[in-house]
């Protein structure tokens, strides 16, 4: 009987199902068994992707209940950022349609 020392108890009773003495299963087993680990593990992935920027995007957090809290940037790194790029910082004029030019 083949057997896959590293897999964990379930895994192990799952193959010995699914495979049982025939070693030309051996393969398609551990492409599901792949498969499946894989979209799980991407899944995860996503999940805590879709978490963080939903909790900590644009310099707030959001608590528990979901209320969003300002917590802003680093004065340093603002700092660096305005002497980087001071044109994306400055405020523009608003133009009034009934002023003249």
């Amino acid at each position: 009987m083949v057997s896959f020392s590293w897999l964990g108890r379930a895994e192990n009773e799952d193959f010995k199902l699914k495979v049982g003495d025939d070693p030309q299963m051996i393969p398609a087993f551990m492409t599901n068994y792949c498969l499946s680990n894989a979209r799980m593990n991407l899944d995860c992935w996503w999940k805590l992707a879709d978490l963080l920027i939903t909790k900590y995007n644009d310099g707030y957090v959001h608590g528990e209940q979901g209320r969003p809290r300002e917590t802003g940037y680093p004065e340093k790194w603002l700092r660096e950022e305005i002497k980087k790029n001071p044109e994306k910082f400055t405020l523009k004029e608003k133009h009034d349609p009934g002023k003249e030019l």
